[in-house]
């Protein structure tokens, strides 16, 4: 018969985790709407003001959609957009909680 190996409790467990601690909040920053092209400087600014947590180097083009991001989102455990829009008299910053998947 053959004998199985004991797996070891106590002593591989890692000391700094807390399970009832929440991940950090990480963010996409991204351009929208006709207007894109004059916030790219405001986009580089918040996107290192937010570094630690966010996608310094997301590439967007004009085709990207919500949707596209949102697909991409969920398997790279981003939680918050911060959306830049931009009319002829202002510009808008949005932010949005991804959609939680699962139960």
């Amino acid at each position: 018969m053959a004998r199985t190996r004991r797996r070891k409790k106590r002593t591989h467990q890692v000391e700094g985790a807390d399970p009832s601690k929440k991940a950090d909040p990480k963010t996409f920053v991204f351009r929208r709407g006709k207007h894109w092209g004059i916030l790219g400087d405001l986009e580089t600014d918040l996107r290192r003001m937010m570094l630690p947590n966010t996608a310094a180097a997301l590439r967007e083009s004009k085709r990207n959609t919500l949707k596209d991001f949102v697909s991409v989102a969920g398997p790279l455990g981003v939680s918050h957009f911060l959306m830049l829009t931009a009319t002829e008299r202002s510009t808008y910053l949005k932010v949005a909680k991804t959609p939680r998947v699962g139960p």
